[in-house]
This record gives structure tokens, C-alpha cells and sequence, in this order.
């Protein structure tokens, strides 16, 4: 039941030619102070969905406040997980810049909507 629900969700995306390909990953609090709001607390949305934007989206800062989709798509060879066939919307909070990270860092309770284990896995994702 889950793979026809990502298919759809696949689908959905494409028909819509709004998606973009990349990886993901998740990081482990503390999320303060961040790149794009420093210390401040009221910027974290209640439901704790939010995520680092990677090199190629972080537009020097611009990304900072953007909403974006996320699916996962499959685990990255040698990670532990699985996807959920569930897409979950995320706020950029923070960049995070190196040369190895993922396009897109989600927040373990962001992360745990759309994957199961640790590690990196694949995803579509789109600006709303």
C-alpha cells in the first residue's frame, strides 16, 4: 500500500513540473542559534517542521523563511532506513554549507515523517 501512495505522490509532483531531485538527511538539536535568525526561538514553527537548506538552494541566505515539500524516495546505499510514502513541509531555519551536505537537512521530527532510520536517502522536493 505505501509504494502506490509514493507513486502517487511522484506523480503528483512531476504532473506539476515543480520537482526537483537531491538528498536528504537529519540533524539532532540543538537548532540555536542558526544562520538565518540567530537566537531567536519564535522563528520554529510548534510543530517542529523545519530544515537546513544545502549549497544548492541556499541562494546566500535567501532560502531563509521558504516552505518546502519533501518525499522520500529511497534510502541512499548503505543507510538504514526506509521511506514512509508520506511528504512533509518544511520551514528553512538554517544552512547548512559544506561540500558533503545534503540538499536538504530536516529536523528529526520532520525527518521521522518522510524516514525511518539514519542516514542519508533521496528526495523530491519543491518550493511552495
Amino acid at each position: 500500500m505505501k509504494a502506490p501512495t509514493a507513486l502517487i505522490a511522484i506523480s503528483y509532483f512531476a504532473y506539476l513540473g515543480l520537482c526537483d531531485s537531491g538528498t536528504g538527511a537529519t540533524y539532532p538539536p540543538p537548532y540555536r542559534p542558526n544562520k538565518c535568525y540567530g537566537n531567536r526561538e519564535d522563528i520554529f514553527p510548534g510543530t517542529n517542521l523545519f530544515a537546513a537548506a544545502g549549497q544548492g538552494i541556499w541562494d546566500n541566505g535567501g532560502a531563509c523563511g521558504r516552505i518546502y515539500e519533501i518525499l522520500c524516495n529511497s534510502p541512499v546505499e548503505g543507510s538504514d532506513g526506509k521511506c514512509t510514502g508520506q511528504t512533509v513541509r518544511v520551514r528553512i531555519v538554517e544552512g547548512k554549507l559544506g561540500y558533503r551536505a545534503a540538499t536538504l537537512t530536516l529536523s528529526q521530527t520532520a525527518g521521522a515523517v518522510v524516514y525511518t532510520g539514519k542516514g542519508r536517502f533521496n528526495i523530491q522536493y519543491h518550493r511552495l
